[in-house]
């Protein structure tokens, strides 16, 4: 493990690193890859398993506060047999905190015992979810999917103090199920992220290509797609930091490969890549 950490180091700055990497097999470079993947999802995992034990009183303090602000005294829904009832049969809106005159939707939920699933409900009640007497539909922030849930066989009778102590009650379990969860979440969205850029980098490494001959540095396509490969390495812990700031996107990830070439090949000279080659032939 030791080693591995360093050779991670390694993908930052090291040119005898990007030396050697180039006699390597591409297969070589994948599993590396797929090993760091593993390695930083399982960092990232630990580390938000760790901030959500840390503030789980706050959130769940959060949720209960929701709740208690905004369930109405005296409210009472019922599901049964595929259909949705309240005692009031009025509707109830709760509005977004803080909407924009730009955002089409004034409220986050609605509860429309006297409406069935129909596209027409968000709009009419500037909804983005409306629980309806036959089931729940939501739209995402852009309208581009609407999504129905039918109640089916779903029994359920909810009032301000029952929502409260389902809460208290099921919080542990959404804090296992989010720890479970999480590192295999990561890992999904980090090879993902390393798939994009293993494509993107066919076009990158012409990049790299140019740019090591204009340092008379004389290296095949293939040799700078390797490079490249490992480049990915140090791109992906730097876009982990860089995300939440939103500084991605593709004219991001060409300067961070080509700042570590820059960075990798700056002791590098004319003839070294070529001796390298003959004393392997020797």
């Amino acid at each position: 493990m030791k080693n591995f950490i360093k050779t991670i180091g390694l993908t930052f700055h090291s040119g005898d690193f990007y030396k050697k990497i180039k006699d390597e097999k591409s297969e070589d470079g994948i599993i590396f890859l797929l090993k760091v993947s593993l390695f930083l999802s399982v960092c990232l995992g630990i580390i938000g398993i760790i901030i959500l034990l840390i503030f789980s009183p706050v959130i769940k303090k959060k949720v209960s506060n929701f709740v208690e602000v905004n369930f109405p005294n005296g409210l009472v829904i019922t599901i049964k047999d595929g259909k949705m009832t309240t005692n009031t049969n009025e509707p109830f809106l709760i509005k977004i905190s803080g909407a924009s005159e730009n955002n089409s939707n004034e409220n986050i939920f609605a509860l429309l015992p006297n409406e069935t699933v129909n596209m027409a409900v968000l709009s009419k009640y500037k909804t983005q979810i409306a629980m309806t007497s036959d089931g729940f539909i939501s739209e995402k922030k852009d309208g581009g999917e609407i999504r129905i849930l039918k109640y089916d066989k779903l029994s359920l009778v909810v009032d301000k103090e029952i929502a409260l102590k389902k809460i208290s009650k099921v919080f542990p379990f959404f804090l296992i199920f989010f720890a479970i969860c999480l590192i295999p979440f990561i890992m999904v969205i980090v090879v993902f992220t390393i798939i994009f850029h293993l494509i993107w980098l066919f076009f990158v490494a012409l990049l790299i290509w140019g740019f090591l001959r204009l340092k008379k540095i004389d290296l095949s396509y293939k040799h700078s797609y390797k490079i490249g490969m490992y480049a990915i390495v140090p791109l992906i812990v730097i876009e982990v930091i860089a995300t939440p700031l939103h500084l991605t996107g593709k004219f991001f990830t060409i300067a961070i490969i080509l700042g570590v070439v820059l960075v990798s090949t700056r002791n590098w000279k004319k003839e070294e890549p070529q001796n390298l080659i003959e004393a392997k032939n020797n």
